[in-house]
């Protein structure tokens, strides 16, 4: 079955994310990765189709193919989801000839994905609580906006921060993260955000270039938010 495709939120561990004065190895995106998964709405209700938004990274610009399913305790596909107590949504993104898709391994893909190449594949999980009914869902998707213009350009070994808004009506402490195919940000760790606000400190490289800034915003229930902008710098 041919099905379209978005992330697990990355467990960080701060002990592993040292890097001196320069930015976070893992939030450097130099190869094709999935950041997130957002799935609309994000408790569905039994019956319901949700859309699935995998958001990719290609900073090499090979292209990919994408897909995206859900399993339940009773089943496996993309159709209208089945009474169960979760939703276990799946997204694999492959660059050209690097995969073939799931083909039928929808219900237990973790081996499958173990035996593909390392590079040129990105797969991700997450899991999301399935509501009664629409009038009382579990969990709605937050919403995440930038305060201010975010330049799309800024000098070379500079230090930015960027701060964002963030609406939550579910969550207690919502975390934001900071990615990059140019430059990257200080820290991996989730930022928490407090009082509808987080900042993320971006470091620009020391050669001028261009890229794309990923952010994400993820409220720890099953329900994400993520903002794309071009950045760069001219010599």
């Amino acid at each position: 079955m041919r099905i379209s495709r978005r992330t697990a939120r990355f467990v960080m561990i701060s002990a592993l994310i040292g890097c001196g004065d320069g930015p976070s190895s893992l939030t450097v995106v130099e190869d094709l990765r999935i950041l997130d998964l957002t799935l609309e709405p994000a408790s569905p209700v039994p019956g319901e189709v949700p859309s699935v938004d995998l958001l990719v990274a290609d900073p090499t610009g090979q292209g990919f193919d994408t897909w995206a399913w859900w399993c339940t305790d009773t089943s496996c596909g993309d159709g209208p989801v089945d009474a169960s107590p979760a939703l276990t949504v799946y997204g694999l993104a492959c660059a050209p000839g690097a995969c073939e898709g799931p083909g039928d391994n929808l219900a237990a893909p973790e081996s499958w994905v173990a035996g593909l190449p390392i590079e040129g594949t990105s797969f991700v999980r997450r899991t999301v609580p399935i509501s009664g009914s629409t009038a009382n869902r579990l969990n709605d998707n937050p919403v995440l906006a930038p305060v201010g213009t975010v330049p799309e350009q800024v000098g070379v070994a500079s230090r930015t921060v960027l701060t964002f808004a963030v609406t939550d009506t579910n969550a207690d402490t919502p975390l934001l993260y900071g990615f990059s195919t140019w430059g990257g940000f200080a820290s991996a760790v989730g930022t928490p955000v407090v009082d509808g606000l987080a900042s993320l400190e971006l470091i620009a490289p020391e050669e001028p270039g261009e890229g794309v800034l990923y952010v994400v915003v993820d409220d720890g229930l099953g329900g994400s938010a993520v903002w794309t902008g071009p950045i760069g710098s001219a010599p």
